[in-house]
């Protein structure tokens, strides 16, 4: 038997149309995650993007199931380095919109309204915010490119030796 790894469920979390003209954009993903992406510069036949990701606590970022892909004039290009994002540190959960959500209604004080014992007994989970460069190549083109980051799921199989000349996409 061989071993065979197969990505599938690939679905797109947030594309970036033109992300030259993007540089200091920040994108909100559909979980609540937020992409900004911090400097983008080109030299030539690459592109280099600087990328912060504060993803949330419920959906974590994973080098294993996300990556970022550049589509040049319709065809996907990954990273020439793979090594991409690093964890650079946590923020809290309640940022200043969270707590101004969570104070009540105007005038109904916002000290008084926040259970702050609950917080203090159960602290909601931080964002955790990843950073890095990340550097495509980019041929000659430069209309319609698109950042993307992407999510698919790796299943793991076996196939039988008798297709071990079976060439893979």
């Amino acid at each position: 038997m061989l071993p065979v790894e197969v990505l599938v469920r690939r679905q797109d979390l947030v594309v970036v149309p033109g992300p030259v003209r993007a540089s200091g954009k920040r994108f909100l993903l559909s979980d609540g995650s937020q992409l900004r992406l911090t400097h983008v510069s080109r030299r030539g036949r690459w592109l280099t993007v600087g990328v912060e990701l504060t993803s949330s606590a419920a959906v974590p970022f994973d080098r294993e199931r996300h990556v970022f892909e550049l589509v040049v004039q319709g065809r996907r290009r990954r990273p020439y380095f793979e090594g991409g994002l690093f964890r650079t540190g946590s923020r809290p959960a309640w940022g200043p919109e969270g707590l101004l959500l969570a104070g009540g209604p105007p005038g109904g004080g916002l000290p008084g309204a926040l259970p702050w014992a609950g917080l203090a007994l159960n602290p909601p989970a931080g964002r955790t915010v990843w950073a890095g460069s990340l550097q495509f190549e980019t041929g000659e083109a430069t209309a319609g490119l698109k950042l993307a980051l992407v999510h698919f799921e790796r299943r793991r199989t076996e196939l039988p030796f008798e297709f071990r000349d079976l060439p893979l996409p």
